[in-house]
């Protein structure tokens, strides 16, 4: 028995999209497992964070290297992440201590930023804005995300002159 034209238009077109579904992302049920939230340690509260910090965040994409953005549970407003293992950002950090008039920074998208190794991940803070924002990679990601963050946050905050001393 054949269905009318119209029906089967209807079938198809109100079909749900077929779940996109990778390795390690699916639940005991067989549907896709959602991320769960991510604890942060906050950076601590600042007047430069407080100013500059809410225009980083709204600036923020909603995936990162192809990761997607996951809940970052935190005292802080300024934290996000994405993915698993997550990427996590935090905006209005203290100056890392590794910055000094001699480190060798990277300039990703008009972005200077500070990498310092920490065991098998990278962290990356742009030292190059009014407040200091950091970035870490877990071991195994590329730095495909920092590419993707500057782009996000040159449009967020203007450079201003790099100053170790604060």
């Amino acid at each position: 028995m054949a269905l009318p034209v119209t029906v089967l238009l209807a079938l198809v077109l109100h079909r749900p999209p077929p779940a996109t579904v990778t390795p390690g992302s699916v639940s005991g049920s067989g549907r896709p497992a959602a991320l769960g939230p991510v604890q942060v340690s906050p950076p601590p509260p600042s007047a430069v964070a407080t100013r500059d910090c809410p225009a980083v965040i709204s600036h923020l994409p909603g995936s990162l290297a192809g990761q997607p953005a996951r809940e970052a549970r935190s005292s802080s407003p300024y934290v996000a992440s994405w993915g698993d293992p997550p990427l996590i950002l935090r905006c209005g950090v203290p100056r890392p201590a590794g910055f000094t008039g001699g480190s060798e920074l990277s300039v990703i998208n008009g972005v200077q930023w500070l990498p310092t190794q920490h065991g098998a991940d990278t962290v990356w803070t742009a030292v190059d804005r009014g407040a200091y924002v950091e970035l870490t990679i877990p071991g195994g990601h590329t730095g495909t995300a920092v590419v993707e963050l500057s782009a996000a946050l040159s449009q967020a905050l203007p450079a201003r002159p790099l100053d170790p001393a604060k």
